[in-house]
């Protein structure tokens, strides 16, 4: 994530995605793992606590994530009636007579985001370091992750450190400044489920279109934002960033590209 100046706040568009669903919930649950990860406390007897660095496992970390991820408004992602609920903060889009996926709008701070980032920082260097050249903590990093990704594949545990990684992933869309290259695909489908061409992302940048969408939300009357043109082309470019971010290498599978049908 690029640095943010120092007190400075960031907001952040959650996509209303349907294959989110409870992946905010089981990022938040991987944060609360990790935080006692090494607490002799939460350990069966004769069981050994993992030997972690306190980047990971400091409180802050984990609180950094709930207070971005409110569940007062997380629990709602995915849910279709949440727009009819007046009380729901979710952000509905329209495009002439079209509506189009909604979203959240989360407020992340830059400690907050340093913390995060920090922290997977370290996640990602000892996981993709070979392990002959991996040092002792890294190691220890590296196993922790490997179980709680095989935790994760078998079901044996609601926290989902795959999960955490993809939360983080949409909120770098919020401030970066060149679109996605890997596995963005050029089409995804329409509401007439034909497969149209997307935006040039070229001279474009997440951000710029993050904070574009904001400002119609702000001066928007309603909760239902009625895009012009430019509105909603940033709107499908930020659609293919946060298909990129939940399907990865998968982006333009066809599976992946179905569920735009959706967006």
């Amino acid at each position: 994530m690029p640095e943010l100046r120092e007190g400075e706040t960031v907001r952040i568009l959650i996509p209303n995605h349907p294959d989110l669903g409870k992946r905010p919930w089981r990022a938040l649950d991987f944060a609360h793992h990790l935080r006692y990860a090494t607490d002799p406390d939460t350990y069966m007897p004769g069981e050994d606590p993992w030997r972690l660095p306190a980047t990971l496992t400091d409180p802050a970390v984990a609180d950094a994530l709930v207070a971005i991820l409110q569940p007062s408004w997380i629990r709602r992602i995915g849910d279709d009636t949440a727009f009819d609920d007046p009380d729901s903060p979710l952000i509905s889009f329209s495009t002439g007579s079209v509506g189009r996926m909604g979203v959240f709008v989360a407020t992340a701070t830059r400690d907050q985001l340093d913390l995060l980032t920090a922290a997977r920082t370290l996640l990602t260097e000892a996981t993709t370091t070979p392990v002959r050249s991996r040092s002792p903590w890294q190691n220890d990093i590296a196993e922790y992750a490997f179980e709680m990704a095989e935790g994760e594949k078998n079901d044996e545990i609601e926290a989902s450190i795959s999960s955490w990684f993809l939360m983080l992933r949409l909120f770098d869309i919020a401030t970066t400044d060149t679109p996605a290259t890997q596995h963005r695909p050029d089409r995804l489908l329409d509401e007439r489920a034909k497969q149209v061409r997307l935006p040039d992302p070229a001279g474009t940048s997440p951000a710029a279109d993050t904070a574009l969408l904001l400002g119609l939300i702000d001066t928007a009357a309603t909760r239902d934002v009625a895009l012009d043109t430019d509105g909603a082309d940033a709107l499908r470019r930020l659609q293919t960033e946060w298909h990129v971010a939940i399907y990865g290498a998968k982006a333009t599978s066809g599976d992946a590209l179905l569920s735009s049908f959706l967006y």
